[in-house]
């Protein structure tokens, strides 16, 4: 789903002025050429709203909630994906990034993390998955680091 279907199922929601603002953004992204660059990624652990590293989201656009099968490690101060198709619903978010904004994700992850593309199952309106990135551990796993539920937010409260 691109972003522009993602505004329209949220304008249903939210009302015909939600759709002007939006639109009007869009046309300023498209304008300064930004809006062929944008790329959708799930997050599920620290970059997530309310996560420590949130902040590196800014300028982000967020599209909805939703879900990914795998086991969730917490490794460090930071948790690790392994997808497996077989596992728990993992939950998170799918943002619109830009080419630069996805760039600067790729290094903040760093080399223990591979970037890629999922289908998420989409929460709230979204019925039919969403194609975006995430980034997948690589490195060891305890399973007596497991996260059960899954939720990186809920496992740091």
């Amino acid at each position: 789903m691109r972003l522009n279907e993602a505004i329209d199922r949220r304008a249903l929601r939210t009302g015909i002025h939600s759709v002007e603002v939006r639109t009007r953004r869009l046309t300023e992204m498209a304008a300064a050429g930004t809006f062929a660059d944008m790329e959708s990624v799930f997050v599920y652990g620290t970059l997530r709203r309310g996560g420590s590293n949130h902040f590196r989201m800014d300028g982000a656009e967020f599209v909805a909630a939703g879900t990914v099968r795998g086991r969730l490690y917490h490794i460090d101060w930071y948790p690790g994906l392994v997808l497996d198709e077989n596992a728990g619903e993992v939950p998170g978010e799918i943002h619109q990034v830009s080419a630069g904004m996805l760039d600067e994700l790729d290094r903040f992850e760093g080399p223990q993390y591979r970037r890629v593309r999922v289908e998420v199952n989409g929460g709230g309106d979204h019925r039919s998955p969403l194609s975006a990135w995430l980034w997948e551990w690589l490195g060891p796993v305890d399973e007596g680091r497991r996260i059960i539920s899954g939720d990186w937010l809920s496992h740091k409260k």
